[in-house]
């Protein structure tokens, strides 16, 4: 029995808040007969008193009864949270529990776990829950504990076995073990394995370094990686859904040290007779089906029927070997069917065999086998289960099944997409609804979430804010789900996924780049769907693909992937030929403003103008057609100044008065409450450029009061501390060398921009080593030698790596202060200066090198002709 005191300690402070944000989903999922249960534990444990355990039961409405006992639970400290979870287990409401699960750890968890942490997708099993894998979890702890110096086990199965799950637990219980770090990676394409692979870059590096912007450069960041992986012996890396022979193959080729010490698990479908000729290990660990007796004891934990008649459990038997075949997805679903709807196993598999007959209810008679079929009927089971309930939630799941396989999907997909959404189409005003989150309607996003809890259709990764909550499809039900529509029904959610996809990417540059970015994979499966499903070619689908396909190539072109830029824009323009005037002349002068942002990126500017000259030109016939329309021919002057102000070309631009435009356009739109600040913003920095670079007509005051007002009105967008750092830049151009107030305020701003940067993790990070140069600068004025040329090298470092060791300009501002900073400290013969030189060693023929390094570096440009790249700021 729990010690009384102990109870009577007050709650954590997060602890109540958890308790505080789940309190509706609790109270409305606890019921009568569960509530009951939890009282009589809290008796037993001495947490509730009688006089606590009559005030709840005194309530008439369930709900209330729940939301009384969490008041009072919230008065008795932190171990009566532990039982209360342990209360909700017992009365077979895990999800529930799980709310609360990483509140009631955090503390206990935060001394044992890696240096670098995990990213595995699920939360672990309690032991009894765990069933019929015990003998292959004792193959795969044997095989890496008999190989603690390198060990890959593949793990092979059919569908729904339950190979992540075994990965899954076998991580959580030896996460201790693994210092150095759990690693999952979804790798059901080259191309995702790929990207998730990189990224491991920012992890282990905590987030510094290599830009994501190049493919070159993601190369490297694979090769450090691997270099990390080979110097390091205590991790786990998990390559989750492995089932393509060229995959195999890859991992063993490209992401693997030759000779590593850690441990690697591999989940594929892949046959082990194919195995061996595929990837190099010692041992596999192969799921076969459940068996019979297993697959009971399964289902009878999953659903607490301890006890059964005889006639109930010759009715679980007929369901396991008719419908589940062993297959633990299925049973789990089944499980979770069979407590939602209170049901018997009778009840359900008289249900089921209604549902097997109905014609309408499966698509595929033809082509399955009866096995496939009937585990089909499962999943259809609870589908049909969830658009009963929840007609809004299931319509977006359904949405939600033509996004890329494994890979996180954000909830900001629906919250942020809403806009586009129709009202004239039930299905969307009705989630339309859904998403304002309002007490009124019978569900909002809460509701779903806890409802999407209850069964294995897709796992939640959890958000103190329910706004960044992400969700991930298990493939195999992903495909459950789209095979169980229509064709009719599969193009309504694809015409449904492409206008929230669009409402999202039609924000640009100037909000929300990480959730664009994250749809970036769900975008490219949408486009592919489409093309699969067929486009009718009338005016409104058409446009809304081709839009779609044009901010994918945006979205490329913003992360510096020209050619995968130039593939989707190339798309566009011969679906733009092929309609011809079918659909709206926006769109041609959009992706002639995108293609022409493309090429400025590259460097070509002269094409570059070119087709800056002619999208502006036919913004400006449409734009007495809308605001919106204005917008954009602002967003394509702008561009055009940006084009121009690149490649020094002052004269044709003073000739032409696109910057006088831009002024005046500015002074009708910056006062409109319905327009982006951002894009604002951005308008005013290209301005603030063009006074700050224009050699003829410089003006740094001018500049800088644009400048300033870019900062006032961006609003957390990526290019905030770029213009932070352009006013500390002029700021300390326009100070006299006297005044060290101004000077010192130039400095806290540029480390200001610094944070920001570094807490976003942009994936700008030219932008670090370009606010390196500024800063270094300003502290070689104040004096600060030490701390300047610690500034330059992070900078330097940076910038190489961002670029490859390419030549530019402002490499070329990097090595002259750095040679700068050496000169002043080796040639002042105070105490502070020589102790400084003594300490970074630097002999005198080093010094002299540092002094030449950007003489070799202009002559190296000027005999290559090469263009002088200006950092974007």
């Amino acid at each position: 029995m729990a010690d009384n005191g102990e109870h009577n300690t007050s709650m954590k402070e997060k602890e109540r808040d958890m308790l505080e944000r789940n309190r509706r989903t609790l109270a409305r999922d606890i019921s009568e007969s569960s509530l009951r249960g939890i009282l009589t534990l809290f008796r037993s444990e001495d947490i509730f008193t009688v006089n606590d355990c009559d005030t709840v039961v005194s309530e008439q409405i369930q709900s209330v009864k729940a939301e009384k006992m969490l008041d009072l639970l919230m008065t008795k400290g932190s171990a009566a949270l532990h039982v209360f979870k342990n209360g909700l287990r017992d009365a077979k409401l895990p999800f529930l529990a799980d709310l609360l699960e990483d509140v009631e750890d955090e503390d206990e968890r935060e001394n044992s776990k890696s240096s670098i942490g995990n990213n595995i997708p699920r939360q672990p099993m309690s032991d009894d829950l765990f069933v019929g894998r015990s003998g292959e979890m004792q193959t795969l702890e044997r095989n890496m504990t008999e190989n603690t110096a390198g060990c890959l086990v593949p793990i092979s199965a059919m569908p729904g076995c339950g190979k992540a799950c075994l990965a899954a637990q076998y991580a959580w219980k030896h996460d201790k073990w693994y210092k150095d770090g759990i690693f999952w990676i979804y790798s059901a394409s080259e191309e995702i394995l790929e990207e998730e692979f990189a990224k491991l870059y920012d992890v282990i590096k905590q987030g510094k370094g290599f830009a994501k912007e190049k493919e070159d450069i993601k190369k490297k960041r694979i090769q450090e990686v691997k270099r990390w992986l080979k110097d390091k012996t205590k991790w786990l890396m998990v390559f989750d859904s492995a089932d393509d022979d060229s995959i195999l193959r890859s991992i063993s080729k490209n992401y693997l040290p030759k000779k590593f010490f850690g441990h690697v698990i591999i989940t594929t479908r892949i046959e082990i007779v194919q195995l061996r000729r595929l990837v190099q290990y010692k041992d596999t660990v192969h799921l076969q089906r459940l068996s019979t007796d297993d697959s009971i004891m399964f289902l009878t934990r999953y659903t607490d029927r301890k006890e059964q008649s005889e006639e109930e459990t010759t009715a679980m038997k007929d369901v396991v070997n008719n419908i589940a075949g062993g297959l633990p997805l299925a049973l789990a679903e089944m499980a979770a069917y069979v407590n939602e709807k209170n049901y018997t196993f009778k009840q359900y598999w008289e249900t089921w065999k209604k549902l097997k007959d109905d014609p309408t209810h499966f698509k595929r008679l033809l082509t399955q086998v009866e096995d496939d079929k009937a585990i089909s009927t499962v999943f259809n089971a609870s589908f049909r289960y969830i658009a009963e309930r929840f007609p809004s939630g299931h319509y977006a799941l359904q949405t939600a099944a033509f996004c890329n396989a494994g890979t996180n999907i954000p909830l900001k997909l629906f919250i942020l997409g809403q806009d586009q959404l129709q009202d004239d189409i039930p299905e969307e005003e009705r989630l339309k609804r859904m998403l304002k989150d309002s007490d009124e309607q019978d569900i909002n996003l809460r509701d779903l979430v806890s409802a999407i809890r209850k069964h294995q259709l897709i796992s939640v990764q959890d958000d103190d804010d329910l706004h960044n909550l992400t969700f991930v499809w298990n493939p195999f039900v992903q495909d459950q789900m789209r095979e169980s529509m229509s064709d009719e029904n599969k193009m309504k959610c694809l015409r449904t996924l492409t206008r929230m996809m669009t409402a999202i990417y039609q924000h640009g540059e100037h909000d929300h780049m990480d959730v664009q970015t994250m749809l970036l994979p769900h975008a490219k499966a949408c486009v592919a769907y489409l093309e699969t499903m067929g486009i009718d070619h009338d005016g409104e689908e058409s446009a809304n693909f081709i839009s779609l396909q044009l901010h994918i190539g945006a979205c490329y072109s913003r992360v510096n992937k020209f050619e995968d830029a130039d593939k989707c824009f190339q798309k566009c323009r011969e679906l733009l030929s092929d309609l011809e005037k079918k659909i709206p002349n926006n769109l041609e002068a959009s992706l002639t403003l995108e293609r022409g942002i493309l090429e400025r990126r590259k460097g070509c500017e002269i094409l570059a103008i070119d087709l800056l000259e002619s999208s502006y030109g036919m913004h400006k016939q449409l734009e007495q057609t809308s605001l919106k329309v204005k917008l954009a021919t602002a967003e394509a002057l702008e561009a055009l100044i940006f084009a121009y102000v690149d490649c020094g070309n002052f004269v044709e631009l003073e000739r032409k008065q696109y910057v006088s435009q831009l002024e005046d356009t500015l002074k009708i739109i910056s006062f409109n409450d319905n327009i982006n600040c951002n894009l604002i913003a951005h308008l005013y920095g290209t301005l603030g450029r063009y006074y700050q670079s224009n050699h003829a007509k410089k003006n740094f005051d001018r500049a800088l009061e644009y400048y300033s007002r870019a900062c006032e009105k961006n609003k957390g967008s990526y290019r905030k501390p770029i213009y932070n750092t352009c006013v500390a830049e002029l700021m300390f151009l326009t100070a006299d060398p006297s005044d060290t107030r101004t000077i010192m305020e130039a400095k806290e701003r540029c480390l200001e921009s610094k944070k920001m940067l570094d807490e976003w993790n942009a994936p700008k990070h030219r932008y670090h080593a370009w606010n390196a140069v500024i800063l270094a600068e300003i502290q070689l004025a104040l004096g600060y030698l030490k701390a300047a040329l610690e500034t330059i090298k992070e900078g330097e470092e940076l910038h190489e790596q961002v670029y490859a060791g390419s030549c530019n300009l402002e490499l070329a501002k990097h090595f002259r202060i750095k040679g700068h900073i050496l000169k002043t400290m080796a040639k002042d013969a105070s105490e502070v200066a020589e102790s400084m030189y003594l300490k970074y060693k630097y002999t005198k023929e080093e010094i002299e090198e540092e002094e030449t390094r950007l003489d070799k570096f202009v002559q190296k440009r000027s005999k290559g002709n090469e263009k002088v790249v200006i950092v974007d700021k």
